[in-house]
């Protein structure tokens, strides 16, 4: 398999030699070439607890609204930020093109997406304009109206569902945002290399790990 992994590094560096870092993936009995873009984890790789469904609707938060899932930073850190100084915490890397993700190209649209997932979260509480504005600016990335509306009622109606309705702590159900987004067909939000929000208030998040782009 290595011998395999040389010849088609090889191969690839000759068709350009500018291509960025790959790994190798078996499909369909052929070896696939999948370019790496990491994204790391410290920690245990799992979903975070205060970011299910009964923590973040038992308070008002400003904070994890990106959804229910395991975050993740753009770098591996520095000794100069207190996040990285855990030494006991496992250093995961995840690649990032594996997964479908919903990408802000900017810290305006990150701004403008987190506000909107946060009134998806509670749309009970909040004027529905910074929905508006989520929905605007997600027009522009060629997510089609009738489709950001009926993910925010799918959302919606799970929330008046018996099952969420009669959730407790323990339960690991996803947030309202999560199921929005996940109903617009993404496993995630990537906002790596965004200075506003590549940290440990926002961060990147992928939903579920193991359900990666076919």
């Amino acid at each position: 398999m290595s011998a395999t992994n040389d010849y088609m590094n090889k191969v690839i560096k000759q068709r350009d030699s500018n291509l960025g870092e790959y790994i190798f993936r078996w499909k369909d009995g052929r070896v696939i070439p999948i370019k790496v873009s990491w994204g790391y984890h410290y920690g245990d790789l799992g979903k975070g607890r205060d970011t299910y469904f009964w923590d973040i609707d038992s308070s008002f938060r400003s904070s994890g609204h990106f959804g229910t899932g395991t975050y993740f930073f753009g770098e591996k850190g520095n000794n100069e930020n207190p996040i990285f100084k855990r030494q006991d915490r496992p250093l995961h890397k995840v690649n990032f093109n594996e997964y479908k993700l919903f990408k802000p190209k900017n810290d305006t649209d990150a701004f403008i997406l987190h506000r909107g997932l946060r009134n998806v979260n509670y749309f009970k509480n909040l004027d529905k304009s910074d929905f508006e504005h989520m929905k605007i600016m997600m027009i522009t990335y060629g997510i089609r109206s009738n489709d950001i509306d009926n993910a925010f009622s799918k959302a919606k109606a799970t929330y008046y569902s018996d099952k969420y309705q009669k959730a407790k702590y323990d339960d690991k159900l996803d947030s309202m945002s999560t199921i929005f987004m996940k109903e617009l067909g993404y496993n995630g939000i990537d906002v790596r290399e965004l200075d506003g929000y590549d940290n440990s208030s926002y961060g990147s998040v992928i939903y579920d790990l193991d359900k990666k782009k076919k």
